[in-house]
């Protein structure tokens, strides 16, 4: 099923309207969680390597986006989240990122993007401790970006680098959207 949607996704990639179709998944992506946005970053950049770093400006605007609503939204009404995730609260996780977030404090929800654990739960921890709306966006975006950029530079510079890693599925997508252009 992911490899389907990210086929429909891609049968755009060549629009000028590309970019910001992606910010608006990175956005989607702190609600639902399933965008595999670095994936769409990385083919974006290697269909378009003069546009790399507008695509990661525009990844970094959608993500932070999501980022500030679901923040703020922790910090007006908690009980909200406890309605949308009732279950994540005792996970496993849950508990791991609550202690990176109050040992690390900032630097935790910088480190958040880099890292394959639920961006989500790094920043509604972060609001629950009081962190402040504002460090939080800071230290947020500007691990958001720093990620996006290296991810959209290499795809763009190096692409052989990425290719080589790459699963096949997104292989195939990358030359037809190469052939379409």
């Amino acid at each position: 099923m992911l490899k389907k949607s990210f086929s429909k996704v891609h049968q755009f990639i060549h629009r000028p309207w590309y970019p910001i179709l992606v910010a608006g998944l990175a956005f989607l992506d702190l609600f639902i969680g399933i965008i595999p946005t670095d994936g769409i970053v990385v083919t974006a950049a290697m269909a378009h390597p003069r546009r790399w770093l507008y695509i990661a400006v525009m990844v970094t605007i959608g993500s932070s986006l999501g980022a500030l609503i679901l923040s703020g939204v922790v910090i007006y009404d908690v009980d909200l989240i406890h309605q949308w995730f009732p279950q994540i609260f005792l996970s496993d996780t849950w508990k791991n990122v609550e202690q990176w977030v109050n040992n690390l404090g900032l630097w935790a929800i910088f480190f958040c993007p880099w890292l394959f654990l639920p961006i989500q739960l790094f920043l509604i921890i972060g609001a629950l401790a009081k962190l402040g709306l504002m460090p939080i966006m800071l230290s947020y975006i500007s691990g958001r970006f720093i990620k996006t950029m290296l991810l959209s530079f290499l795809a763009a510079k190096f692409p052989h680098v990425l290719d080589s890693i790459a699963p096949k599925w997104i292989k195939e997508e990358i030359k037809t959207a190469k052939k379409d252009f």
